[in-house]
């Protein structure tokens, strides 16, 4: 049986009303400039999930960010979106993006949807694409998200060039 190829392509622009949003991930900048990954025994991921109804992109971050990583996050700034198209002809959707300064760490705890605690690595966001291993769509997502961590939200993503965890 032959798996479905996907295509990913980065637009630094609105969603278009005719597509679906999938997932609302986030860029979580840490004071120290860091970017926040979550890990899952050793697969690496974004904190953030698909949007429940009624719920705003923003609030699906939000919602998403404190379940997986138990971390409060300041106001999202948009990125732009990862269109989705799958090979099969099933119909393209949106993944969207943010870039946001977390607020607080609480104490890590069990995530409600999934029944796992993830670690949450600090990385500098130049490492986080290999990590990620997205393509090449993650290195322009991560270039927005470095520009506005630096311009919009006053931190240095070139401060610290070491991983840690902050469990």
């Amino acid at each position: 049986m032959l798996r479905d190829v996907l295509t990913f392509r980065w637009f630094a622009a609105p969603v278009p009303d005719s597509l679906p949003v999938s997932q609302v991930y986030g860029w979580c900048f840490a004071e120290c400039g860091r970017v926040l990954l979550r890990d899952d025994a050793g697969k690496i991921g974004m904190p953030g999930g698909k949007p429940e109804p009624g719920e705003t992109r923003e609030e699906t971050l939000h919602r998403e960010a404190m379940e997986e990583c138990q971390i409060m996050l300041d106001s999202p700034v948009y990125l732009g979106y990862q269109e989705v198209t799958p090979s099969d002809g099933a119909r393209p959707y949106a993944q969207m993006r943010y870039a946001v300064r977390i607020a607080s760490f609480l104490p890590r705890a069990v995530d409600p949807d999934k029944g796992r605690m993830y670690r949450r690595l600090l990385t500098p966001v130049h490492r986080a694409p290999a990590r990620l291993d997205w393509g090449v769509p993650n290195l322009l997502q991560a270039a927005a998200a470095a520009l506005v961590a630096e311009v919009q939200l006053g931190l240095d993503p070139d401060a610290s060039g070491v991983d840690g965890y902050r469990d």
